[in-house]
């Protein structure tokens, strides 16, 4: 069965905590909020790494038996994607590197790259299957700085939205804090 993770943003509004993810009727007919990510084991190091405060008290719509909620640290989170453009680097094979970019410009995450020799290794290597090989920097699709990157920009067009829905209603009142919260269930 294994661990689910979940992230929402919530923002602060008089000095409540509301879910502000868009919401949308489940199968049952019942309300239910988009998340900005979730999933299972490839979620892991990120919680591991990001979350923080167990125990975390979230909006009354997201309040549940099965879930406990952690604070994600979003300038943590920040600072990792300014500090790194990408996770891995050394000499693939010219036609992984092909398929690999070929995917990724398609929009899906298909290709990945999991073999690849470091400097030493290719040096190793006769100059005739040196050929084969070309250096490269990369980062898989299932990495910690890719889910980041994602949880960035949903996160951002989740505030984004509500923050056009309150705008369109005027005599609401403004958030003045926004964060993550991750349900681990």
């Amino acid at each position: 069965m294994g661990i689910s993770y979940s992230f929402y943003l919530e923002a602060s509004v008089d000095n409540k905590w509301c879910c502000v993810c868009p919401q949308y009727k489940n199968r049952d007919g019942e309300i239910s909020f988009h998340t900005i990510i979730d999933g299972k084991s490839y979620l892991h190091e990120v919680v591991d790494d990001f979350a923080y405060e167990r125990g975390v008290e979230p909006s009354e719509e997201l309040k549940g038996d099965y879930m406990t909620f952690y604070l994600f640290d979003s300038e943590k989170a920040k600072k990792y994607i300014t500090m790194r453009y990408n996770e891995n680097k050394g000499y693939v094979l010219k036609d992984e590197m092909e398929r690999f970019i070929e995917s990724a410009g398609d929009g899906s995450s298909g290709h990945e790259i999991y073999e690849w020799l470091q400097p030493d290794e290719f040096a190793a290597l006769s100059q005739e299957l040196q050929k084969a090989y070309v250096y490269f920097e990369w980062t898989n699709s299932y990495q910690t700085l890719e889910i980041l990157k994602r949880i960035d920009i949903v996160a951002n067009k989740f505030r984004s939205i509500y923050e056009r829905q309150m705008w369109m209603v005027s005599n609401s009142d403004r958030p003045t804090a926004y964060r993550i919260v991750v349900g681990v269930g």
